[in-house]
């Protein structure tokens, strides 16, 4: 391949994406044939023009197919890893695969290159399981791999799988061989490792859904949400109380004070004979001044300024004479 040719054929990370989200999406509405195949036709009018357009790129039929095969090298890495051991879990909100350090010790002692699955995010983990797994039982793959291809190296810059000449072959018909028909066309012997997953591969892969993951990401939150709110609530009861509570204290406190101060005007005239006096009518100041005089030597002012002013009037023309 020249310089030219396999600079073309390269895939950025935003293609793969797309292409990945334009295959799900194919798949919801129902664009795969009776066979359980997308095919050829259907990739070259429907999927392509959107990427291409979308991402201003010029993929063919050829670079789909090429691309495909990476992807499905890709999603073997991790139903490999799952068939493995049974002590793997898959976590859908943070899209890693989990297990304990033993079993991840033991995965790694057998796939020393594998570790990244560990520490990384799978992204694109159960887009592919839409993608690869509904036809794995009968070995055909549902985006169309089964057409006649170029399955040359390609250089990928976006993963740590990489693709090569011997990783995909395919039959007659243009279908990829399986791991037993591969070794046996070569006359090869195969490892202990090619071995077991042979045995493994009869396995069904556990399937989770897509959606409960979702589903759970929406609980997640909005149980956080509700709890933000009770929380926002609670704080706002405690401030609404503390100020209807302070605003009683300020109007007891004014009350009182008030009470005071009547209380205090109530005694100081109580105990003003003269202001007492002043209130009496008909009354020359010679009279008054006698009557305080009187009034002060007797020791009863607190019984005069009890008095109403008709009665103070009767109690001064009985005690103070005009003369």
């Amino acid at each position: 391949m020249d310089e030219k040719e396999k600079q073309y054929t390269q895939w950025t990370l935003d293609e793969t994406k797309v292409l990945v989200e334009l295959l799900v999406e194919g798949i919801q509405r129902g664009w795969r044939d009776t066979s359980g195949v997308m095919n050829k036709a259907t990739v070259e009018h429907k999927i392509l023009p959107v990427l291409n357009e979308r991402l201003g790129c010029q993929k063919t039929h050829k670079h789909y197919m090429s691309r495909m095969k990476y992807l499905k090298s890709k999603y073997d890495m991790y139903t490999d890893l799952q068939r493995f051991s049974s002590g793997f879990g898959w976590d859908p909100i943070m899209k890693k695969f989990t297990a304990s350090d033993e079993v991840w010790h033991n995965y790694f002692k057998a796939h020393p290159r594998h570790k990244f699955l560990r520490y990384e995010s799978n992204e694109q983990f159960e887009d592919l399981q839409i993608i690869f797994d509904c036809t794995t039982a009968n070995g055909s793959c549902s985006v169309g791999l089964g057409d006649t291809t170029d399955a040359r190296t390609n250089s990928v810059g976006d993963s740590h799988a990489k693709e090569t000449d011997n990783v995909f072959e395919v039959d007659e018909d243009g279908c990829p061989l399986s791991s037993q028909q591969r070794s046996s066309e070569h006359n090869e012997t195969p490892s202990a490792e090619t071995s077991l997953k042979g045995r493994v591969e009869k396995l069904v892969p556990r399937k989770r859904s897509r959606t409960d993951a979702v589903r759970n990401l929406d609980e997640l939150n909005s149980d956080h949400n509700d709890s933000m709110i009770d929380v926002s609530n609670k704080i706002l009861s405690v401030i609404q109380q503390r100020e209807e509570r302070q605003q009683k204290e300020a109007e007891k406190r004014e009350e009182k004070l008030k009470l005071e101060v009547e209380k205090k005007e109530a005694e100081k005239k109580k105990n003003n004979v003269w202001d007492a006096m002043k209130e009496v009518p008909n009354l020359d100041q010679r009279i008054k001044f006698k009557a305080v005089t009187l009034i002060y030597s007797l020791g009863m002012k607190d019984v005069f300024t009890d008095m109403s002013v008709e009665e103070r009037y009767g109690w001064i023309q009985s005690n103070i004479s005009s003369d």
